[in-house]
């Protein structure tokens, strides 16, 4: 290309392809040629724009990467990471991983940083409430109410926070439709399956119950249910195999 422009190029180093994978799959790189991988327009569907830019942009511009919208969570909450670093509200001690991340940061914004909004609406919890409220106004207004009640959201939203919170609910909801794995879908039956009930041992049991027992008089807030698990596990002097039980147990 430079003999025929007669121009040298700008860089003198390449940038390496973009994988597509899907679970633990690599399918190769991305190309149009047949269609491997996912489109912007795509994208858009599940996440912010920024969010890819962010991707692209942090990773050594030789080192090849692998991106699947399976995965698509965990970007989210890399880039939320950077945004939370870059306005001081998570601190993080390795120097020269922290300039890559607010090189990073700022290009992403192509070097105009919007100002910090107060809240970001972590992915994973609006995958949960997009499928507990519906969709439109009425859904977001009740996902608010949630957010203050467990104490995730300590005030009435600005109007930022709620455009993005009400963008969020409807990203994850597209994306828990066509990407998520079985196991985050959920389904709230009127009565507990037998076949659930049939696997749930006598000891299991009382303790399900005591937890139940002690989340009526508890504040729903992630602190006070935490305290809750801690305080069950001291008094029934569970092990580590009985709390992975209990826990796969309330997961069903």
């Amino acid at each position: 290309l430079e003999t025929v422009l007669k121009h040298p190029g700008p860089y003198g180093f390449w940038n390496e392809w973009v994988g597509y994978s899907e679970g633990r799959t690599d399918f190769g790189d991305m190309t149009s040629s047949g269609f491997i991988g996912f489109t912007p327009t795509t994208w858009l569907q599940y996440a912010e724009s920024h969010v890819l830019r962010y991707l692209y942009l942090k990773p050594p511009p030789k080192r090849r990467i692998v991106l699947g919208l399976d995965k698509l969570p965990s970007y989210i909450a890399e880039y939320d990471k950077a945004q939370r670093i870059y306005h001081k509200i998570e601190p993080f001690d390795d120097p020269s991983e922290l300039q890559t991340i607010l090189r990073s940061y700022e290009i992403t914004h192509f070097n105009k940083v919007p100002e910090y909004i107060g809240f970001q609406l972590d992915y994973n919890q609006a995958i949960i409430l997009g499928q507990l409220v519906e969709e439109g106004e009425s859904g977001t207004e009740k996902a608010i109410k949630k957010l203050i009640a467990t104490g995730i959201l300590t005030t009435k939203p600005s109007p930022e926070v709620r455009a993005h919170i009400h963008s969020r609910l409807n990203l994850a909801r597209n994306w828990i439709k066509d990407c998520a794995p079985p196991h985050l879908q959920i389904n709230i039956p009127n009565e507990i399956p037998q076949e659930i009930v049939k696997t749930i041992d006598p000891e299991t049991r009382k303790i399900v119950l005591a937890l139940a027992k002690t989340l009526k008089t508890t504040s729903w807030t992630q602190e006070e249910i935490k305290k809750c698990m801690i305080e069950l596990k001291t008094k029934f002097n569970l092990s580590r195999k009985q709390m992975a039980t209990f826990f796969g147990i309330l997961y069903q």
